[in-house]
């Protein structure tokens, strides 16, 4: 796809995002009473939240890098994607009342503006077990996916393929954390973790296992994905947990968000039993397969520790090695 962008904002130039916000009526006053200000980690994206007042509007806009490692090119128009998720999931109020509202689209400048949740936090907290996912928050996050996943679209022209991310996400999950030559210093993240990563890569018959994996990513199909169903992207609201960030969006197999998410829970310290218990509030079709979404958890816990997407957890080797076991 071919962009052009007259500009990428910056917060070493405030100027600009205020001038864009009173430009396009996004929020009453004058530009130059207006208050600029990150909003989150910004991993993916440039997400700044500006004030004016009492008001105040959340700004994203993506752009041909990865936000947190500018060194890895990403789909500048990913953007379009989390716009195309929201028009799809306009007409379902059970999904949009757990979703920050699009309140401004501008996809030649691929930016898109949200309702401002506040200062609220995300969910990666449980990763350290500073504070763990409350059983409400977590039956909440699990029927807002079912409700997703019961959603059919059956016309090609409805589907969100995404797939330029799909193919920078598939890298990331299923190939370069197995690859010998990842230039990856594990050993300076946890002392010994190198070597559980040699032995995984080492182990063809595992290898070959995520990459049957990869391919079932990579087909298209029915059910619309969120497709990064994690605690980064579940925000703790006052009227209960919002979900963000559907950027990796796609019509594909269920099994992968339910995957995703099985795998932080284990991460974030819930044991199998809780995590089969809590998802008792996902409602699954009878197609679907539990050893597919087992495998797809099996490999974000791998990606997630030996992989370029590390997690803020404190973990000890041995307890990396269970989790990988």
């Amino acid at each position: 796809m071919s962009l052009s962008v007259a500009a990428f904002f910056s917060f070493d130039e405030p100027e600009s995002l205020t001038r864009y916000v009173a430009e396009h009526d996004l929020l009453q006053g004058a530009a130059s009473n207006m208050s600029v200000e990150r909003a989150g980690d910004g991993n993916m994206n440039f997400v700044a939240r500006i004030r004016s007042g009492r008001d105040s509007v959340i700004l994203k806009q993506s752009r041909p890098w990865v936000e947190k490692y500018p060194s890895i090119e990403a789909p500048a128009a990913r953007i379009l994607t989390e716009i195309a998720f929201y028009d799809a999931v306009s007409c379902i109020p059970s999904l949009q009342e757990r979703m920050p509202r699009l309140i401004h689209s501008d996809p030649k400048q691929l930016v898109a503006g949200f309702e401002d949740l506040g200062d609220a936090a995300d969910f990666t907290t449980i990763y350290a077990s500073e504070r763990a996912i409350d059983a409400s928050d977590l039956s909440a996050l699990l029927r807002w996916l079912s409700e997703l996943h019961r959603q059919r679209w059956h016309e090609t022209d409805d589907r969100i393929t995404n797939r330029e991310m799909r193919t920078l996400n598939h890298a990331h999950i299923f190939s370069i954390p197995l690859a010998s030559d990842n230039d990856l210093d594990l050993d300076d993240i946890t002392p010994g973790l190198a070597p559980v990563a040699r032995h995984l890569q080492s182990d063809q018959a595992f290898v070959d296992a995520v990459a049957d994996l990869g391919r079932i990513y990579l087909l298209d199909g029915h059910t619309l994905l969120h497709g990064d169903f994690y605690p980064g992207s579940w925000i703790r609201g006052e009227d209960g947990p919002a979900v963000i960030d559907p950027e990796f969006a796609f019509h594909g197999r269920r099994e992968f968000d339910v995957g995703v998410c099985r795998a932080h829970l284990l991460i974030g310290g819930l044991s199998p039993d809780e995590v089969n218990a809590s998802f008792s509030d996902y409602q699954p079709p009878p197609e679907f397969d539990q050893s597919v979404a087992d495998g797809f958890a099996g490999v974000e816990i791998m990606r997630r520790l030996i992989g370029v997407a590390q997690l803020p957890m404190d973990r000890t080797l041995a307890e990396k090695e269970a989790l990988l076991s």
